[in-house]
């Protein structure tokens, strides 16, 4: 019966049917194989142009607040001029009157 068994194991071992059908597992394995290549070759791409992407958009934000940080610096500095020029002609002003009242008292 052992005999009988391994030759029957060994006949379906060596027939076509069962070569081709590791030719076939086998192309199909290395066609899954190159398959995995590339998407793991494609996702390292997209995570590296996103990772880009990403720097970038920090990069722009990073200068934009920058922009706002010295745009409000400016508008406070022009309030404060403002305010500094509003109280001189106050100031001349009130000089003005006194000045006024001098002259007219002479």
């Amino acid at each position: 019966l052992a005999a009988t068994t391994s030759a029957a194991f060994h006949t379906a071992m060596s027939s076509s049917a069962h070569q081709s059908a590791m030719m076939a597992s086998s192309t199909a394995l290395n066609s899954a194989t190159t398959t995995q290549s590339v998407i793991i070759s494609t996702t390292a791409a997209s995570e590296a142009s996103s990772t880009a992407a990403v720097a970038a958009a920090v990069a722009s934000t990073s200068s934009h607040h920058q922009q706002v940080v010295t745009s409000t610096s400016m508008i406070n500095h022009a309030a404060t001029t403002s305010m500094q020029l509003h109280s001189s002609i106050t100031s001349t002003s009130a000089l003005h009157g006194a000045t006024a009242a001098a002259v007219n008292s002479l």
